[in-house]
């Protein structure tokens, strides 16, 4: 028999009411028995009794269990649970004690750990160890995490903290770099050392060995007592500092401290994972980190738990257990929690029991999802309405809008303030708040979490991002224009003014009084040309007046009319023609789709202008895409059918979408979307043979379509997966032979179904236990004899399927597994994972083959091969998909640029069949298909150094640093292929690091190559795709040098010695005879060409000259003309026409010689344009162009027909995030082989018509809401 429930006291406490107004709600829904209640719930009894009981308050949980088995509203009873939780937690109004001491506090909040926090500090000792280890291996290191991992509280209150202890601790420069990262480290390492900051500053501005240097001078007397640099928020050098001449001073001079064989200098770099591909972008911090990389991951649960209990129990308070289980199952294996962790217990504690900090007080808090927003929305609330004003922008100042990246924060320095009573409180009320931090600089908002996890500062972040754009380049002008004593030259004009004042005219109170003073002064300006411009046409028409009078002059006045009306519709399409092109280059690398189509506007209304035609052409390296609408919500999967008709699309919306994907230019819906699902669909497979379709998610409930015509799918069955507990459905995969599907769950269980029947689906053997935790992933080998799965927690489980049924046979390594995915040859399975990281292994023997860090910024939800395996697509935070070049699972390196311009994290990824296009899903519902750059050059395992094409464009060769050669089938129309890959000689190398080079001769049915070293090898390639070796030649050489042959294929020069080279008769490629040496350098030789006609060859040597050689006489060559030159010159080109030489000595120019007298050479011109070194150049076939690469990651054409007066052919093309290092031209004048610095290499096909059908084919027009954002007030007009 129940026993009598006891009744609750008279009082109307808060928590006596909520007990009461439970048991109403019981009595309301017919008195159920606690026992009935708890069969309901999954509740014990006593659990359900004691919730309604008055005596405390139950958890949140509890609660929430009781009032569903009593069919109430949650949602209402969550908001008055956490509303007594809080009244509960408010201390004691009568109590005598002192308030807390907040220096005392246990835990930092949302501030960064400071090198005295170090005795709060816990959870990391295993990795902080690491890094003191590997600095002391290595003066170069760089600490990647996700924001919110701790990098900055590992460097501070870990490895500083470390490296200060002792009675001789280590000097430290700790900075970040802000606006002006040369600055700051002036400032910082004035402060040490005591020297004059300005002096410092003005001394690096010098040169980037100076900060080398000081440091050395400092340190004298200290014999072996090294300086720590340490950089945190190294990003800050990609979002606030404006001066690329000041990042890449910043760059040299952190590199050349630390790699001088004389350094004194250790540098530790800490970074966001999601800036790892603008780390990439420059060569020199690349080689820097290459082995000096530390990537900061998520905490383990033991190291969490350290770091939850320790702070508080060595201040002498307790945590209880329950709490500190309920944190640990929020917070477990997430990155970017820590901040989220460190503020909900601080709140905690605030609100604790005594000593003891409770679960009661925690979720009073608003636990780790609310308590920032909590804090965030008290402060803001406590404002009054002018206040919460200056709040607003407050915020809106202290972000950095991400281009292709999170939201960051952004330093504020107090001279950007106005000087008023509310934003003095504002900023006072923040501080203590710890949601801003401030010194004698300026302020920054504690903690990016702030900015990810406060709605309303979202919604103003999302509001008007393009406005403020407007202000944040409105603030930065009015610093220059400051600086500059308000310099009048330093005013916005034309269409900057116009957009300023605009935005102005509806965020008035958003602006400063300067900024004010700034646009007032520029209209002011502006006002005061129009009233010059109107006097001028007041004289202009009293002139007209006295020439009016004399009838002769009447049609001049009107000529002169005209004259000006022309003039000034000349300049307004100026000012249009300029602002999109200033548009198109802003969105470059945020938006490329959306760059290419207004580059595009651009075409049409200027079509012969070179500016944009080198724009439109640098879109052929660059994917682009058209958007699907249709999903509301999140898109969670993109799944092309294997016969390449069909994309399925599923999301938050419960539907699946099916698109007719055949004509990627003209993608449409095969229909109204396949409904009917309850709750959001996570997964939807295709069976081999594309006729069926298999769709789950939150309802727990599998369904079958029968799509062999998908414009009329058929339901053809429907089942519920898995048992109540096992509702939700997680991930599927059909089997290779169509007959069997898996299907995993929210519990971790792993579930195969017979699928033979498909209307009749059975199960296959019971549930297994698929991953720990939530299963995530499966997938199944292509040679179906393998299964693998993992989840949220524990290790990738590996099942055999060979012997008739599932059994586990291995188990891999995995970090919190999302997505898993095999190479096409079954030998490899990628496992994309919560911390950012994509690992690949070996399925064979489980060997972890790499550990790549993504670059995504959190994590890695999707991971797809190409058909041919050798290019991988991941989809993850930071609003990004990245491609990478996967031909070596040993060596991943990145293709391109990201797949940029979705909203909010990308879930979703797939290939289409073909390799040609990849599908993307995003947190903004939006679904993007991207055209690709198809003619890619993918088999190389090492960086691509040296390419040549065949005359007719048929075949390609190219070289990489590992000595391999490929033959690839580039003809136009056909997808490009590897034909054949030339024999590594393994013989050991003089030089490590020399390319290889080689040259076609003979109608390209000879081929000499130079690797190794020394090693010359002559090829018959009468057929490319079987290249027969016909001799092998070793030269006396130590490091590798030019080659050159003669067209004819007679005679080839190469060098004997280093400083000395050979002429050889190849008549007869199987038996080379010596002939004439060529002996005039006196260090060693660089480069060596042949003009076209074989009668001149020019070299270069390290010691700066120039020689010509008469070869007419092979057997005895004779020296016509020299010339010194001011460095070596280790770039060389001869014009077809054989009158121009074009060189490079090592820096950012190239010089154009005539040579039409080689006994007489002289300078004709120079090209500059190139702001690091020239890396490769070469003549087009009809010696009309010469294109150029470089170490600025650009490829630039010039118009050399007249090499007297030279010109740029537009602007610089992006050769990607590397240097460029690859260049050759077709016979055909239009398409060019470039490299960027990997080892991947592409066709470019120069043809802007070209590049204007692709565009139209993959972005489509640009809708009318682009056109009037982003083209003003020209008249919408179609631009394909």
């Amino acid at each position: 028999m129940p026993r009598t429930e006891q009744p609750l006291g008279s009082g109307d406490d808060a928590l006596t009411s909520f007990a009461r107004d439970l048991r109403a709600l019981r009595a309301a829904a017919g008195s159920p028995t606690y026992r009935e209640l708890a069969r309901r719930s999954h509740y014990s009894a006593t659990t359900l009794a004691d919730a309604a009981g008055g005596k405390r308050l139950p958890s949140l949980a509890a609660t929430l269990a009781f009032v569903r088995a009593c069919s109430g509203d949650a949602g209402e009873w969550e908001s008055r649970w956490h509303r007594v939780a809080a009244e509960l937690a408010q201390p004691d109004a009568e109590s005598e004690k002192p308030p807390p001491v907040e220096t005392d506090a246990p835990y930092v909040g949302l501030a960064a750990f400071q090198a005295n926090d170090a005795d709060r500090f816990f959870g990391r000792a295993e990795i902080v160890g690491q890094l003191i280890d590997r600095l002391a291996q290595r003066r170069f290191l760089a600490v990647f995490g996700a924001s919110g991992a701790g990098k900055s509280s590992l460097l501070r209150a870990g490895l500083i903290a470390t490296v200060g202890k002792g009675e001789n601790p280590q000097p430290v420069l700790l900075m970040s770099p802000g606006r002006q990262p040369v600055e700051e480290c002036a400032v910082q390492l004035a402060a040490l050392t005591g020297e004059s900051a300005a002096v410092l500053r003005a001394e690096f501005g010098r040169g980037a060995e100076h900060l080398h240097l000081r440091v050395r001078q400092a340190l004298a007397d200290r014999e072996g007592v090294e300086l720590l640099v340490v950089v945190d928020q190294f990003e800050e050098v990609f979002t606030l500092c404006p001066d690329p001449a000041e990042r890449e001073l910043f760059l040299a001079m952190l590199l050349h401290a630390a790699s001088a064989p004389t350094s004194r200098v250790r540098v530790v770099l800490g970074a966001r994972t999601d800036f790892y591909t603008h780390c990439a972008a420059h060569a020199g911090l690349v080689e820097a980190i290459q082995d000096g990389q530390v990537l900061l991951g998520p905490m383990t649960t033991e190291q969490l738990r350290e770091a939850i209990t320790r702070p508080a129990m060595d201040r002498g308070y307790r945590l209880e257990n329950a709490l500190v289980a309920t944190v640990m199952a929020e917070t477990a294996g997430q990155p970017g929690v820590l901040p989220l962790v460190s503020h909900a217990l601080l709140e905690t504690w605030r609100r604790r029991h005594g000593t003891t900090l409770t679960s009661v007080g925690y979720q009073a808090a608003g636990g780790i999802a609310h308590a920032i927003a909590r804090t965030a929305e008290g402060s803001y609330a406590g404002f009054d309405q002018a206040q919460q004003t200056v709040a607003q922008h407050l915020f809106l100042r202290l972000t950095a809008l991400g281009e292709g990246t999170e939201d960051t924060k952004r330093r504020l320095y107090h001279r950007e303030l106005d000087d008023h009573p509310d934003t003095a409180h504002v900023v006072a009320a923040l501080v203590q708040a710890r949601l801003v931090t401030a010194d004698q600089d300026g302020l920054e908002i504690s903690h990016e979490a702030l900015i990810r996890c406060w709605p309303r500062l979202h919604d103003w972040l999302a509001a008007d991002r393009e406005g403020l754009r407007t202000h944040r380049l409105l603030t930065e002008a009015t610093d220059t224009w400051e600086s500059l004593d308000r310099d009048p030259a330093a005013l916005y004009r034309g269409v900057r003014l116009a957009q300023a004042s605009a935005w102005a005219a509806g965020n008035g109170t958003a602006m400063t009084v300067r900024e004010r003073e700034f646009l007032t002064a520029a209209e002011h300006a502006r006002e005061e040309e129009a009233a010059g411009q109107r006097r001028r046409t007041r004289r202009l028409r009293q002139l007209v007046a006295a020439v009016v009078a004399f009838a002769i002059l009447a049609s001049a006045t009107a000529i002169v009319a005209f004259q000006q009306r022309a003039t000034a519709e000349r300049q307004r399409d100026d000012a249009s023609f300029r602002h999109v092109l200033a548009e198109a280059d802003r969105l470059a690398a945020s938006d490329p789709s959306l760059s290419a189509q207004l580059n595009l506007a651009a075409h049409r209304l200027r079509p012969q202008d070179q500016s944009v035609h080198t724009r439109l052409v640098g879109t052929r390296n660059t994917p682009l895409a058209e958007s699907l609408a249709g999903h509301v919500g999140e898109v969670f999967q993109t799944e092309f059918s294997p016969n390449g008709k069909v994309l399925a699309t599923t999301g938050d919306d419960g539907t699946v979408r099916l698109w007719d994907v055949r004509d990627p230019a003209n993608v449409r819906p095969w229909g109204p979307p396949l409904e009917g699902h309850k709750g959001w669909l996570i997964t939807v497979v295709f069976s081999a043979d594309s006729k069926l379709m298999a769709a789950g998610g939150a309802e727990g409930r599998m369904r079958v379509w029968n799509i062999a015509d998908p414009a009329a799918p058929i339901l053809v069955t429907s089942w519920l997966a898995g048992d109540d507990r096992e509702a939700r459905i997680n991930t599927s995969a059909f089997h290779p032979d169509g007959k069997i599907l898996a299907t995993g769950h929210a519990t971790g269980v792993l579930r195969l179904w017979d699928l033979s029947d498909p209307a009749n689906p059975r199960p296959l053997g019971g549930p297994r236990i698929g991953a720990d935790g939530e299963l995530w992933a499966m997938v199944f080998s292509p040679d179906r004899r393998t299964l693998v799965t993992a989840g949220g927690d524990g290790p990738i489980r590996v099942w055999d399927l060979t012997g008739g049924e599932l059994r586990e046979v291995r188990k891999l390594a995995g970090v919190s597994v999302y997505t898993l995915a095999f190479t096409p040859d079954g030998r490899t399975v990628a496992a994309g994972s919560r911390d950012s990281s994509v690992r690949l292994w070996r399925i064979a023997d489980g060997a972890l083959l790499f550990n790549l860090v993504s670059g995504h910024n959190g994590a890695v939800w999707r991971v797809a091969f190409n058909r041919a395996g050798t290019v991988m697509v991941t989809a993850g935070g930071g609003g990004l998909a990245l491609l990478w070049n996967s031909a070596n699972p040993t060596a991943i390196t990145g293709i391109g640029p990201p797949l940029a311009g979705t909203g909010g994290t990308v879930y979703a990824v797939g290939f289409s069949p073909d390799g040609r296009t990849v599908a993307t899903g995003a947190g903004d519902g939006s679904v993007r298909l991207w055209s690709l750059p198809a003619e890619v050059l993918i088999g190389h395992q090492e960086p691509v150094d040296f390419a040549l094409s065949s005359r007719d464009g048929r075949f390609t060769v190219t070289g990489a640093k590992d000595q391999s050669i490929r033959i690839w089938s580039t003809a136009d129309g056909e997808p490009v292929r590897t034909m054949a890959e030339l024999p590594v000689v393994n013989t050991p190398r003089r030089c490590q690091d020399c390319p290889v080079y080689f040259r076609l001769a003979k109608d390209d049915r000879l081929l000499v190559t130079l690797s190794n070293t020394s090693l010359v090898r002559l090829w018959d390639l009468t057929n490319p795709a079987e290249p027969s070796l016909l001799k092998e030649l070793n030269l006396g050489t130590h490091f590798t040098t030019g080659i050159a042959v003669t067209p004819d294929g007679r005679t080839m020069a190469t060098n004997e010695t280093d400083q000395t080279s050979r002429l050889w008769d190849i008549s007869d490629p199987r038996d080379p005879r010596q002939l004439g040496k060529l002996d005039g350098h006196e260090r060693e030789i660089m480069v060596l060409a042949f003009r076209s006609d074989g009668r001149l060859l020019a070299s270069s040597s390290l010691d700066r000259t120039v020689q010509l050689w008469d070869v007419s006489d092979p057997a005895n060559p004779v020296r016509r003309g020299r010339f010194t030159m001011p460095g070596p010159v280790d770039r060389l080109a001869i014009s077809p026409d054989g009158r121009t030489l074009a060189m490079s000595y090592r820096e950012d120019a190239i010089t154009l010689w005539s040579i039409a007298d080689p006994a007489n050479p002289r300078q004709l011109s120079t090209l500059t344009g190139h702001t690091k070194q020239v890396t490769a150049m070469v003549f087009s076939p009809d010696g009309g162009t010469l294109t150029s690469t470089s170490n600025d990651s650009t490829m630039r054409l010039w118009r050399v027909a007249d090499p007297a007066n030279p010109s740029a052919l537009g602007g610089p093309i992006s050769t990607g995030n590397n240097a460029g290092s690859v260049l050759a031209f077709r016979v055909d004048d239009r398409h060019l082989v470039v490299g960027d610095g990997t080892n991947t290499a592409r066709l470019l096909d120069l043809d802007v018509t070209k590049a204007v059908d692709r565009i139209c084919a993959s972005t489509g027009q640009l809708s009318e809401q682009q056109w009037q954002r982003h083209l003003l007030d020209l008249p919408r007009r179609p631009t394909c």
